[in-house]
């Protein structure tokens, strides 16, 4: 997590860190383009009918118009998540 932190902050990018627990859904409350980056655990990410499974270190840029549903894996998770 400490390398994924000093990279938003040498690319000047402001991302709020947020977690989930174990089996927890969310979903993103706004259309704008977003990017999430998985720092601890894993969820799985459901954008436009596909899948995608996250570990740490994986990151994923979500255009705007696209409204995102994840669920967090069996050990929870933390993310960092940015919009624009």
């Amino acid at each position: 997590e400490e390398e994924l932190i000093e990279l938003l902050a040498a690319q000047d990018i402001s991302a709020e860190r947020l977690t989930a627990e174990e089996f927890q859904e969310f979903e993103s409350t706004e259309s704008n383009q977003t990017t999430l980056w998985c720092a601890e655990g894993s969820f799985t990410l459901y954008i436009d009918q596909k899948k995608f499974s996250m570990q740490p270190g994986d990151g994923i840029n979500i255009p705007a118009r696209y409204i995102y549903k994840a669920v967090a894996g069996m050990s929870g998770c933390a993310y960092y998540e940015a919009t624009v």
